[in-house]
């Protein structure tokens, strides 16, 4: 599947009025974080936008400023074809939590923290005060990706650790 290098807004606005996409508005500054929808998931409608938006933040000129891992598919999603069993492969424990988006914003010199789909959720204000000013050895340029797996998000699967 294609990268999206910019997000084109007359696009994003098609897909948002078909709620096929989310975009939810940074508090303070001119950024968007866009996800894939209910539907879109629900409808496997993916292509180069909606297999894009899973956290992706956005200015008001469609410029990405982080860019965390495409959705990925379930095994059962795959077309049989698309799985190469010729070739060797790993297989990791998906441990179920939230998807934490860290990348720094340039014009205010600051660095933010987002959760998939919120700049203001309760996780990703947790994963902010957890990082705090812990950011002396991280590149400006990289987005950081993190999961954060606690007891606030009860939908996941809990993990016992001790």
């Amino acid at each position: 599947m294609k990268m999206l290098k910019k997000v084109e807004w007359s696009v994003l606005n098609t897909y948002i009025e078909q709620s096929l996409i989310v975009a939810n508005k940074h508090p303070e500054y001119d950024l968007w974080i866009l996800n894939y929808s209910p539907k879109a998931q629900s409808k496997k409608f993916w292509d180069e936008y909606t297999m894009s938006c899973r956290g992706m933040v956005i200015d008001a000129e469609g410029n990405i400023l982080a860019r965390p891992f495409q959705k990925f598919k379930n095994y059962q999603e795959h077309d049989p074809t698309e799985i190469d069993l010729t070739k060797p492969y790993e297989i990791y424990e998906k441990m179920d939590g939230s998807l934490i988006i860290v990348f720094y914003y340039a014009p205010r010199m600051t660095w933010i923290v987002a959760s998939r789909g919120s700049f203001i959720s309760e996780q990703s204000i947790e994963a902010k005060k957890m990082l705090g000013i812990k950011t002396d050895g991280l590149k400006k340029d990289c987005t950081y990706l993190f999961e954060i797996i606690d007891l606030h998000n009860s939908e996941n699967i809990r993990i016992k650790f001790f």
